[in-house]
């Protein structure tokens, strides 16, 4: 009788043990819920889907190893202002989370930021890039996208560089545009450039007829226009038809698939500014995991994203739960060494370690201009 009681309380000990190990396991696994605002449906979808698969690529290999579990609560905004503003409301007030990633439009973050940082909660966006988020985005806003006070700069000293002193300047009148506009005619006029027109278009916006003659003045050697891809591409087609020999500089949206979509061969030739694409073994490797995973390239935000996720696993890991300790965390970091380079941030918000290539299309690709 003692051999089987004793048999019993060992059993019965070595079972609370195995028990109690389990549980102290699981409570050391950090699990955390964060938000996602973009748009995944709309007219500038891509951006928003080719985000998504880079942030969950990352979290697929940061939750594998087991030490930290990151939820995200995507929320599709279909590039409605309003729409991001209850998505972000909702995953604020009813599901309590500390970070949102998004914005992909500038104007939706600029429309975001001031609930996000009114709530202490941290927008972390891999995409938007108007000059004016600096200031306006608040204490709570970060972006791993270089800002376009930046790109500005680089479109500016590429024309001024190929002696085209001389332009016509059409702009999207949102927050991406008229920042990006207002940065650019700063840099050009500074660097000796003159701009002869300046003309204004809104979202949505196809007949660019009346644009085009008031941009072809005389002497002009060059249009730069600040559009996003659907506006761009009729911009394109109607300069086209109407005879227009001259060379056309984009802004980095120009990038998108949804201009070549809209455009067709009446893009090629064309220049455009865009986010530096990566270039290290840590890329290539990412690369290639994203083509076996999506069956296609990844795009530099898709990369952008992909940093983005693992700097927000590093701000859990470091003990980081609120979006004040998560915010504090930004602020002070080291430089993170991922798939695009080195990611740090100013007082601002504003990522400092990034900045923008020459592009231009050319038999149907984006390849770095000559």
């Amino acid at each position: 009788m003692r051999v089987k009681s004793f048999s019993l309380v060992l059993g019965l000990a070595l079972a609370f043990l195995f028990s109690s190990c389990g549980k102290r396991s699981s409570i050391n696994k950090v699990e955390v819920t964060v938000g996602s605002v973009l748009p995944l449906t709309g007219p500038v979808a891509s951006y928003g889907k080719n985000a998504k698969s880079g942030v969950d690529m990352a979290l697929q290999e940061i939750n594998s190893e087991g030490k930290l579990k990151i939820h995200v609560i995507y929320e599709d905004d279909a590039g409605e202002a309003q729409t991001a503003v209850s998505a972000t409301q909702k995953l604020i007030y009813t599901d309590k989370v500390p970070l949102i990633i998004g914005e992909a439009a500038s104007g939706l973050s600029l429309a975001i930021a001031p609930v996000c940082n009114s709530n202490k909660v941290v927008l972390f966006s891999p995409i938007s890039s108007a000059a004016e988020l600096t200031e306006k985005g608040g204490d709570y806003f970060f972006r791993v996208c270089p800002s376009d006070a930046f790109q500005a700069r680089v479109l500016a000293d590429w024309l001024l560089s190929q002696k085209l002193t001389l332009v016509s300047l059409l702009f999207i009148n949102n927050s991406w545009g008229v920042s990006l506009k207002d940065e650019f005619v700063l840099y050009y006029t500074k660097g000796g450039g003159t701009v002869l027109s300046t003309e204004t278009c809104n979202e949505g916006d196809r007949d660019f007829k009346s644009h085009l003659t008031k941009m072809a003045k005389p002497k002009v050697q060059a249009f730069v226009a600040f559009t996003y891809g659907k506006e761009g591409g009729p911009f394109l087609r109607q300069a086209s038809e109407l005879g227009i020999k001259l060379p056309i500089y984009g802004g980095d949206v120009w990038g998108s698939p949804e201009l070549l979509e809209a455009a067709g061969e009446s893009a090629e030739g064309v220049y455009f500014t865009f986010p530096a694409s990566p270039k290290s073994e840590k890329y290539e490797a990412f690369a290639k995991k994203y083509r076996a995973q999506y069956g296609k390239e990844p795009d530099v935000y898709a990369a952008y994203a992909y940093d983005l996720a693992y700097v927000v696993a590093n701000a859990f890991t470091s003990g980081a739960k609120t979006g004040e300790q998560l915010r504090q965390f930004l602020v002070s970091m080291t430089p993170y060494e991922g798939v695009t380079g080195k990611t740090q941030f100013d007082r601002n918000g504003d990522v400092v370690t990034k900045t923008f290539d020459r592009k231009m299309i050319k038999n149907g690709k984006y390849v770095i201009a000559e």
